[in-house]
């Protein structure tokens, strides 16, 4: 996949629009959404969709996952092993990835808590992704137009010569 350039031409594109403050993106509206789903898919972008008003528990939704992204019947459902398999998606050569969110202000009513650990580590899968040249984008829809989230605080890591606490005599 190539880079984004800084010119125009790619300041237009809706990827370069979605990615510029981050890969995790609220909607309220769903024509909007829509909007931007058709134009993810005409640069090539793999599209998953899930309802999450189906989503009556964290098990339905780690279902959800593992259906709908064809997870190894390991997968241990829970965030561990959903931070694991998102680590290896199939990624298209051109293009990216896009997760899609619908009523996803439902599953947060449910597990306010999950809900928000879910978007963070796609945003972090969404870092990774792009250290190997891939885009993985987060749409997120919500039927309250007031919800928020915050996600990717990390914290500073440990050189990888030092991050074993014995290498830092520990």
């Amino acid at each position: 996949m190539e880079i984004f350039a800084d010119i125009p031409e790619y300041w237009q594109r809706i990827d370069y629009a979605l990615m510029q403050n981050g890969p995790m993106n609220l909607y309220y509206r769903n024509e909007i959404l829509d909007s931007d789903i058709d134009s993810l898919k005409g640069l090539g972008y793999l599209i998953e969709i899930f309802d999450c008003s189906k989503w009556e528990n964290n098990g339905l939704m780690y279902d959800a996952f593992a259906e709908q992204l064809k997870f190894p019947d390991y997968f241990g459902r829970n965030l561990a092993a959903l931070n694991d398999c998102l680590c290896d998606l199939e990624m298209p050569e051109e293009g990216g990835r896009a997760l899609v969110f619908k009523n996803y202000d439902q599953f947060a009513k449910i597990d306010g808590e999950i809900a928000q650990i879910v978007l963070d580590i796609i945003h972090s899968r969404s870092y990774s992704y792009l250290l190997t040249g891939h885009r993985l984008i987060g749409l997120v829809q919500s039927n309250d137009p007031c919800i928020s989230f915050e996600v990717g605080s990390q914290g500073v890591q440990w050189n990888h010569r030092e991050w074993l606490k014995s290498s830092r005599g520990l």
